[in-house]
């Protein structure tokens, strides 16, 4: 596998090369190329081949210094663009134009004189002379030693001759790298208490980068495509990179995992996320438990007022529904309370999924059935599902808005007070009943009819996988080691014990290492009252007699985002809606299911879907 990645990166380094060489021609670089000369031209040609010889990458490791061009070898000698490299090292600087100088200033540091065509320096008062290169003007900056400039101020500089590639480091400094992660109920506010705990407990530097789950899997996609990726990376769905691209991003840690036993247990648990190609390990599932989905929840202050039990089938759902729309639960006198809402999404019926899952008893459209794949879409069942929505939608028990809705939107609406049931995330469920008037309780289940099994929430792809970045200039020991300790205190229930740690700071914690336990460490949870505590823990409690493991086809994500049979798919879920909003019958849901089945198109995906079964 190193192989693979070396040659990966040369793959990239000749990609950058080319990239480099079109800027260079385009935009001219002083004194050597015009926007208006060919690159095919022998002279230019020439030059540019010139120019790459000369030029070295540099690495700042732990350090912040961006410079906006590469260094450049002259007489042996590395020089950079002055003004960036000192003021990243946290210098002032001053130019005098008459004399040619420039004086870097530091409270704590050297400092630091350069003169412009002198070869000579002044450092702490002290003249060096005889510089083999002396400072000289490009792009309105004055280039100047990087190793002597470096080392004035205690940083060690290493040259790597094959790649050339300088990396220089401050011995001194705490370990830095990057960790993106998706920040599941929105909260990204920096966690300061979190940080720090992990600059003086652990030794590590690490930069957080939690992004809000509406765009998480967009804003990860453009990282990786400007190769701007974290060192540690949450992929929300891993299925979805074809192979030759996640090991181009991704490390393979499969020899490392023996030195990290919570993550190797990971790796090896099941769960949709944990993804391996050809036997090789290329992340590490971010720990969930299987039952935090999106699942029905209602009022049950509005249940109390009216005098109703908690429904267990689909007819005494919508039954409340009925109630909870009619009967003034408010007390208001105005009528103006919707029954359910929610939204729907590119993927299908989103919020109101569930539905089809109570009718079908699964949670994905497709299914495995002994070891072969099923559509439920095309199932009787289905059909149940859509009839009773069209008749909820029709009788005025749904959100009218619900098409046209956005999750936030629908979360909003919810937040309103107005809206008696949603399928919504245990957190979402219990942030809502955090006072004495709006009491939301998750359904323990719900039937088809009382002769169907009770289904209970799950989550078909898993809570994202970690890959350690390819581009990343850190040993993955190090960001390895970090994974393993977090997660450690997170199935330890000590990340809890934190007493000066904010909600923001158990935020966080949550969005990195993930959680096992919907119940366990939850202060969320520990914030309601003992009766309402009581409805979660028995909600939980019958969700986890019902499980989908091994039912579900996670890795049908890498045929989708191939684009493979995105007309044949869009084409059913906007008859879905249609038939739901009454602008298509059943009789044509039946005609158009019967004439998709007999295609050629379905049957290439059945194929396509059945060769991804994983062989026991």
């Amino acid at each position: 596998m190193y192989k693979k990645h070396y040659n990966h990166k040369s793959k990239l380094k000749a990609l950058s090369l080319s990239v480099t060489i079109a800027a260079v021609v385009a935009t001219g670089v002083p004194g050597a190329v015009s926007a208006q000369t060919s690159p095919w031209d022998p002279d230019t040609e020439a030059m540019l081949i010139e120019l790459f010889k000369t030029q070295v990458s540099v690495h700042f490791e732990n350090l912040f210094v961006r410079l906006p061009s590469p260094a450049v070898h002259k007489n042996g000698i590395a020089m950079a663009p002055g003004k960036a490299l000192l003021e990243g090292l946290g210098y002032s600087i001053k130019w005098d134009n008459k004399e040619r100088k420039l004086t870097a200033s530091h409270p704590a540091k050297p400092t630091m004189i350069y003169w412009e065509n002198r070869h000579e320096a002044q450092i702490a008062g002290r003249m060096i002379t005889k510089l083999p290169t002396a400072p000289y003007m490009n792009e309105q900056s004055l280039w100047i030693p990087l190793r002597l400039t470096a080392e004035a101020v205690g940083l060690t500089v290493q040259w790597n001759p094959q790649d050339r590639l300088i990396t220089v480091s401050d011995p001194l400094a705490l370990p830095v790298f990057s960790v993106s992660s998706r920040a599941d109920n929105g909260i990204v506010e920096p966690p300061s208490a979190l940080t720090e705990f992990m600059k003086s407990e652990w030794k590590s530097d690490v930069r957080l980068n939690l992004i809000p789950p509406e765009y998480f899997r967009e804003k990860t996609n453009i990282l990786i495509a400007a190769g701007d990726m974290s060192s540690l990376m949450l992929l929300s769905d891993p299925y979805m990179y074809q192979d030759e691209l996640l090991e181009g991003i991704a490390l393979d840690i499969t020899d490392k995992l023996a030195s990290y036993p919570h993550l190797k247990q990971l790796t090896e648990s099941g769960l949709p996320a944990a993804r391996s190609i050809d036997g090789r390990q290329y992340g590490i599932p971010r720990p969930s438990d299987p039952h935090d989905a999106p699942f029905p929840a209602l009022r049950q202050d509005w249940l109390n007022v009216l005098g109703l039990e908690q429904p267990a089938t689909m007819d005494e759902l919508y039954a409340v529904l009925k109630a909870f729309v009619q009967k003034d639960p408010e007390g208001d006198g105005k009528h103006n309370t919707i029954g359910m809402t929610g939204f729907v999404n590119h993927a299908g019926l989103g919020s109101f999924s569930w539905v089809e899952h109570a009718y079908t008893g699964s949670p994905d459209r497709f299914s495995l059935r002994d070891g072969q794949v099923y559509d439920n879409a095309i199932s009787a069942e289905e059909k149940q599902a859509l009839e009773w929505l069209a008749r909820a939608y029709t009788e005025g028990l749904v959100d009218k808005d619900f098409p046209v809705q956005s999750e936030q939107q629908a979360i909003e609406r919810l937040q309103q007070g107005r809206t008696g049931l949603s399928a919504i995330s245990f957190d979402l469920a219990v942030s809502l009943s955090d006072d004495k008037k709006t009491e939301w309780v998750p359904l323990p289940g719900i039937q088809a009819t009382m002769d169907s099994t009770p289904i209970a929430p799950w989550n078909t792809t898993g809570n994202g996988m970690y890959i350690v970045s390819s581009m990343a200039r850190v040993k993955p020991e190090l960001v390895l080691q970090w994974l393993e300790k977090g997660i450690a205190l997170s199935e330890s229930g000590e990340w809890s014990q934190q007493s000066d740690f904010t909600d923001i700071d158990q935020a966080a914690v949550l969005h990195l290492f993930g959680r096992t336990d919907l119940l366990k460490s939850n202060p969320t949870l520990e914030s309601l009252r003992a009766e309402q505590q009581t409805g979660y823990e028995s909600a939980v409690a019958q969700w986890r007699q019902t499980s989908y493991a091994g039912k579900t086809l996670p890795q049908a994500s890498s045929l989708w985002s191939s684009g493979k049979y995105a007309e044949l798919n869009s084409k059913l879920e906007e008859l879905k809606l249609q038939v739901i909003l009454g602008e298509a019958t059943i009789a044509q849901w039946d005609t158009h299911v019967a004439k998709m089945v007999a295609s050629d198109e379905y049957k290439a995906m059945m194929k396509d879907l059945s060769q991804l079964v994983p062989s026991k």
